[in-house]
C-alpha cells in the first residue's frame, strides 16, 4: 500500500532508513527557486455562499458529515469544489460547485475512484436541487 505520493519510482522501493537519508540530505542543500506561471480563475463569492449556506447547510454534500471545526471568525468551515474543474473548461454554476469537507475534497482530486465519485457527486447536487425547487 502506498503511503504518500511518489514522483520518484525508486522513492517507493527504498527502505525508511534510506528513505530517512535522502529526506535528511534533501533539506540540506536547498534548491534555488524557479518561476512558474499560473492561470487564475475567478470564481464567483455568490456562488460560493450560496453552496455552502444554503445548500450544504454545514454538512458535507458527499458524506454527510457535519462540519467539523469553524473558521476564526465563526463560519462553519467547508470547501466549495467544481464537479468539472475551471482549469477543464467546467462552469463556475451553482450545478456545478458542492460544498464539501476537506477529507472528501481532496477525494475528490486525487482518489484512484475521483470520476466515479464527482459523477455521484454531480448527481447529488441535482437531486438537492429538484428537492430545494419543491420546497421553495
Amino acid at each position: 500500500m502506498c503511503i504518500v505520493e511518489n514522483h520518484q519510482d525508486n522513492l517507493i522501493q527504498m527502505s525508511l532508513n534510506e528513505l530517512q537519508q535522502r529526506a535528511i540530505y534533501g533539506t540540506s542543500s536547498p534548491r534555488p527557486p524557479r518561476e512558474s506561471k499560473q492561470v487564475a480563475h475567478f470564481r464567483s463569492s455568490a456562488i460560493r455562499a450560496y453552496v455552502l449556506r444554503r445548500r450544504a447547510a454545514g454538512s458535507c454534500e458527499t458524506c454527510g458529515q457535519p462540519v467539523s471545526f469553524l473558521t476564526e471568525d465563526d463560519c462553519l468551515y467547508l470547501e466549495p469544489h467544481h464537479i468539472r474543474r475551471l482549469s477543464d473548461g467546467g462552469p463556475d454554476h451553482p450545478e456545478w460547485v458542492a460544498g464539501i469537507c476537506p477529507n472528501c475534497h481532496r477525494r475528490a482530486h486525487y482518489s484512484s475512484d475521483r470520476e466515479e465519485f464527482n459523477a455521484r457527486l454531480k448527481d447529488l447536487i441535482q437531486e438537492k436541487k429538484r428537492k430545494l425547487q419543491l420546497d421553495a
